[in-house]
C-alpha cells in the first residue's frame, strides 16, 4: 500500500513538475518574442528618424534664407536626439533602459558636429555618470539638452571669444 501510495505521489509530483516547465518555458519563449519584437519596434523608428533628418538634410540644400535655414538645422538636431536614443535601445541587449553616458556624449558631440564645432572653438566638458534610465525619461532629458546645447552654440558666445565652454553634467541622486 504504501508503494503503491509512494508510485501515485511520484506519478502526481512528476506530471506537476513537466506542467510548471512546459508553462516556464512558453513563458520564456513568449518574453524573448517580446523582447524581439520591441527591438524591431526601435530599429524601424530608428530607420524612420534617419529618413526625416534625411529629407531635412536634401531640404536644407535648396534654402537660402538663413532663419529657414537654422529651423531645418534645428529640426534636424532634434531628430537626431531621437535617433540616438532609438540606436541604442536596438543595439543593447536592454530594451527597457538606456546607457545616459553613451547617449549623451554620442548626442552632444553630435550638435557640435552639425555646427562644424570642434574643442578649439568651444570647450566642451562632459560629466555625466554611468547610469540606466528608461526611454521615457531620457526622451525629454535629450530634448532640452539638444535645445540648450543649440541655444548656447546659437546666442552665447560672440565670434571669436577665447574662452567660450559648455559644461554638460548629469548625476543621479537619491534625493526627490
Amino acid at each position: 500500500l504504501g508503494v503503491g501510495l509512494f508510485s501515485i505521489l511520484s506519478f502526481l509530483i512528476y506530471r506537476l513538475y513537466t506542467r510548471v516547465k512546459n508553462q516556464h518555458d512558453v513563458i520564456n519563449k513568449t518574453l524573448k518574442d517580446k523582447n524581439l519584437l520591441i527591438k524591431e519596434i526601435h530599429h524601424r523608428v530608428k530607420n524612420n528618424l534617419q529618413v526625416i533628418s534625411s529629407l531635412l538634410n536634401l531640404q536644407s540644400k535648396y534654402i537660402t534664407d538663413e532663419n529657414a535655414m537654422a529651423a531645418i538645422k534645428d529640426g534636424r538636431n532634434r531628430v537626431q536626439s531621437m535617433a540616438l536614443l532609438h540606436q541604442d535601445l536596438y543595439r543593447e541587449n536592454d530594451v527597457t533602459g538606456v546607457n545616459v553616458q553613451a547617449y549623451f556624449t554620442n548626442l552632444v558631440k553630435g550638435i557640435f558636429n552639425s555646427y562644424n564645432l570642434g574643442e578649439d572653438d568651444v570647450a566642451l566638458h562632459l560629466e555625466v555618470e554611468d547610469i540606466n534610465l528608461d526611454i521615457d525619461k531620457v526622451i525629454p532629458l535629450g530634448l532640452i539638452t539638444n535645445e540648450l546645447i543649440t541655444n548656447s552654440l546659437k546666442y552665447a558666445f560672440v565670434e571669436g571669444a577665447e574662452h567660450a565652454a559648455i559644461e554638460v553634467k548629469l548625476s543621479e541622486s537619491s534625493e526627490n
